[in-house]
């Protein structure tokens, strides 16, 4: 999570939220959060969300899911990273 921090300094290079902030929620932003999930998925796991979009409605369920427990975006964007880290594509990327 430290590299989530490191992205809060304006000069830092985004990684982990290149379209979506830290604290957008699907309420207000329901189309950078998709986005970010995209660039995501791209990153961690090397698939295009364009080519499938169905791909991206567990990590939406995920977010959502994680924020509506926590009210917390920040525990809703570890949930997603966590399940990201350990998912068996990660591995094979």
């Amino acid at each position: 999570w430290q590299l989530a921090e490191r992205e809060e300094d304006p000069a830092a290079t985004r990684i982990l939220f290149e379209v979506a902030a830290k604290t957008d929620t699907w309420e207000s932003a329901p189309e950078k959060i998709d986005a970010n999930l995209s660039r995501l998925l791209l990153r961690f796991h090397g698939r295009s969300a364009a080519e499938t979009p169905q791909s991206l409605e567990m990590w939406r369920w995920l977010f959502q899911s994680a924020y509506l427990l926590s009210q917390d975006t920040t525990v809703a964007w570890r949930t997603v990273c966590v399940g990201l880290i350990s998912h068996p594509d990660f591995y094979f990327y």
